[in-house]
């Protein structure tokens, strides 16, 4: 019953702003993308090496296809719009309109546009930031456990892990998965900040092999 070239999100369910606006948002997205994640997973993780990368790529690029092409899912190209900001990031507009933020702005020397714009990627900053560094905390808790130290033994030798008595396929999946929600946590706070989702801005130049990059430059393990 609901059209997408009229309605401005996902089938116009009337989810409070608090669900899509909030850091519940994007624990919702971080849930999502592990679900998406086990789907995939149990399909592709039987793969090895550059079969799974091909998989993971080539489903990748379906996902995408979809929410470019299905309108009734995500409004397709019509993008996924007029999302509220999460709190306490205000929009430029309503600090454009305050007088007490106007003052301060000519104070400094910037015309409302430009502050305004600082001001909400300030805030944005101190958010992620926050976000960034509770995650690496809790993954280099990890890492030391002795979760941790079979993980990196699974990852240095599979055969040797399997031998003492490891399900390497379950915790190739676990792994999966977990990284899968922490992308979710940052696609969604990406999605927040821009105020819409467009899946036209997702190709893999951009993200996919940019991320791999890291991992290369970074090192296999190395959270930071």
């Amino acid at each position: 019953a609901v059209t997408p070239a009229a309605a401005g999100n996902i089938g116009g369910l009337g989810i409070p702003w608090a669900w899509g606006g909030s850091i519940w948002g994007w624990v919702l997205g971080a849930f999502l993308a592990a679900g998406a994640a086990w789907l995939v997973g149990k399909t592709a993780l039987g793969l090895r090496s550059d079969y799974l990368a091909i998989a993971t790529l080539g489903i990748a690029e379906i996902v995408v296809q979809i929410l470019k092409n299905e309108d009734w899912l995500a409004r397709g190209v019509k993008m996924v719009n007029d999302l509220p900001r999460p709190w306490p990031v205000p929009r430029e507009v309503d600090l454009q309109r305050d007088a007490g933020f106007l003052d301060i702005a000519a104070s400094i020397g910037l015309d409302p546009i430009t502050a305004s714009t600082i001001w909400v990627k300030i805030i944005y900053a101190v958010m992620l930031m926050i976000v960034l560094g509770l995650i690496i905390w809790l993954s280099e808790r990890a890492l030391k456990s002795p979760w941790g130290r079979m993980m990196r033994a699974i990852r240095d030798n599979e055969v040797a892990a399997s031998a003492m008595g490891k399900d390497v396929t379950k915790r190739h999946l676990a792994i999966f998965v977990l990284g899968s929600a922490l992308a979710g946590i940052g696609g969604a706070m990406l999605v927040s900040m821009d105020g819409l989702m467009n899946p036209g801005t997702y190709n893999p130049l951009r993200y996919t092999f940019l991320i791999w990059v890291m991992v290369i430059v970074g090192g296999s393990g190395n959270n930071w």
